[in-house]
């Protein structure tokens, strides 16, 4: 192996375009998760996937519903985190499952965390 790129300067553009649409797609896709939950809503989701995997390949989708109808009594969940049960389900359940994954990632890399 030599230092002589593997790839032409055809390719390499290729790849930087596409590279450059999927960090468009995730910034646009970030952007409508912000607007569609709350910053309650989105510190709920983080506390519910604190240390969760998705080792059996189920949609993230299902995975978050899974764990919010699981995760604690709509009474609780109103007075300690000031978010509806029905009204977080029903966002969630109106995502694809790429959206869910970001709602996720957003969840995670929240700094401020609200209770």
């Amino acid at each position: 192996m030599g230092s002589q790129s593997e790839y032409t300067k055809e390719e390499m553009d290729f790849i930087n375009k596409k590279l450059e649409a999927i960090a468009r797609v995730a910034a646009r896709t970030e952007k409508e998760i912000r607007s569609i939950f709350t910053k309650r809503e989105i510190s709920y989701v983080r506390a519910i996937w604190r240390g969760s995997e998705n080792p059996n390949g189920m949609p993230f989708r299902d995975l978050l519903l899974y764990k919010i109808v699981h995760s604690i009594h709509e009474e609780v969940l109103r007075i300690k985190w000031n978010v509806n049960k029905k009204t977080i389900s029903q966002k969630i359940n109106d995502l694809t499952d790429y959206q869910a994954f970001t709602l996720i990632r957003v969840a995670v890399q929240q700094r401020n965390f609200i209770r």
